[in-house]
């Protein structure tokens, strides 16, 4: 009986100490200011990313039909929409991103489309 309480305490405090599920990020892996914006947001962003910086989502939530853009050399560069699972991280690099599920295996890759401002 002794033994049974004891197995219980210590399966009751391994559960207490698991990790919880981590939400989604995003890393900025360009010398460039990265807004991320929703479907149909029309150039409004949701946030921005500094440059070789992360953002972190604060929720254990998927990130749904986002895209991202930069400007860079006089050329806006915008990605195609994608969504990033609740555990996973999207990459941004010139000219393209990569979206990772949780155990890091690329999901998703998509090139960035550029439009001359000039």
């Amino acid at each position: 009986m002794k033994k049974t309480i004891t197995t219980l305490f210590i399966i009751a405090a391994l559960l207490m100490t698991a990790p919880a599920a981590s939400a989604w990020v995003i890393h900025n892996n360009t010398d460039y200011l990265v807004g991320v914006s929703g479907k149909w947001s029309f150039g409004f962003d949701k946030f921005k990313i500094r440059p070789r910086k992360s953002h972190k989502g604060d929720s254990d939530a998927l990130l749904m039909n986002v895209s991202v853009s930069y400007l860079s050399q006089g050329q806006l560069r915008q990605s195609y929409s994608f969504s990033i699972p609740a555990d996973g991280q999207a990459k941004v690099y010139p000219g393209k991103v990569e979206v990772y599920n949780g155990a890091g295996k690329v999901i998703y890759t998509t090139n960035m489309d550029h439009f001359d401002l000039r």
